[in-house]
């Protein structure tokens, strides 16, 4: 299994792969069957860290060898490569610091995910209660903080 199952385009992406059977030996990770990975960490016989290389938009097989790339699973798990989101404007722009109203985020390239969130400040987390409208726009809900933030 892949988590996260998604990335940007780009690449980037940390995707813990689980599974049997890891070896530390000479291991590698390779996306839609020709990409290897920027870099792989092996953490046990049952998990290795991959970070996702650049790919096309669309699914790419995650794949793992033991043996230096001379042979590789073959599970079909997909990882889905996404088109980065952008963020063109808030509506509102401002809100109470009690938190509590409903922002609509308008932008490109959302995607209706578990994974969809709201994080509001350089340094906040994400905020549960985001609702997928459409490609290009979602809703969320604004937390409460200290003025100015």
């Amino acid at each position: 299994s892949l988590s996260p199952s998604s990335g940007a385009i780009g690449g980037g992406t940390v995707v813990s792969v689980q599974g049997t059977g890891f070896s530390n030996k000479a291991p590698v990770c390779r996306f839609g069957g020709i990409a290897p990975a920027q870099k792989l960490s092996f953490v046990s016989s049952s998990l290795v860290l991959c970070v996702a290389p650049p790919f096309a938009v669309g699914g790419a097989s995650v794949e793992f060898s033991n043996n230096g790339g001379a042979d590789y699973t073959r599970n079909g798990v997909q990882f889905l490569y996404d088109l980065v989101p952008t963020v063109v404007a808030l509506t509102p722009s401002y809100g109470s610091t009690s938190g509590g109203s409903v922002v609509t985020v308008t932008g490109t390239n959302f995607r209706n995910s578990a994974q969809l969130g709201c994080r509001f400040g350089v340094t906040g987390t994400k905020v549960g209660s985001a609702r997928w409208k459409s490609a290009t726009e979602i809703e969320c809900a604004i937390p409460s903080r200290a003025l100015g933030n």
